[in-house]
């Protein structure tokens, strides 16, 4: 989920152009914004700039396909990057799902993994506009 980020606090591990929980749906405590919607906890009211980072386990060195779940009400959502210790980063433009609570998977690209606990960051890109919502990255074979 969105919210499985790392917890060592803003600057280290998250950056949001403000200090507050928008609407208090997952880590309150945090400036990261999440919102509840029909039941789905999703990173909302996604600003420019702003960016979060996860540690995710890798079972076996290979290929990966990566995905997020996605929405957006705007054709031109924003845009953000993946970016991995080894440089290989991922770039995703936000495709519209014509609403803000109908979220779909978008596929983002390959990376290579090694085995282990590797380091990925969200970032959001520099871009005319950022309206759009994450659920969840999918990280598969």
């Amino acid at each position: 989920m969105a919210y499985d980020f790392e917890r060592q606090g803003p600057g280290i591990s998250y950056y949001d152009t403000d200090a507050i929980n928008s609407r208090l749906a997952a880590r309150k405590y945090e400036g990261v914004d999440f919102c509840n919607t029909n039941g789905n906890t999703h990173m909302c009211f996604i600003r420019e700039s702003e960016w979060v980072k996860y540690s995710i386990k890798i079972p076996h060195s290979g290929w990966y396909k990566v995905s997020a779940r996605l929405s957006a009400r705007q054709e031109i959502a924003g845009t953000f990057a993946l970016e991995f210790e080894d440089e290989n980063n991922l770039y995703h433009t936000v495709k519209n799902t014509s609403a803000h609570d109908l979220f779909m998977l978008q596929p983002i690209g390959e990376h290579y993994f090694e085995k282990g606990v590797q380091q990925m960051t969200f970032r959001v890109t520099p871009s005319s506009n950022t309206n759009f919502n994450l659920q969840y990255f999918q990280i598969e074979r």
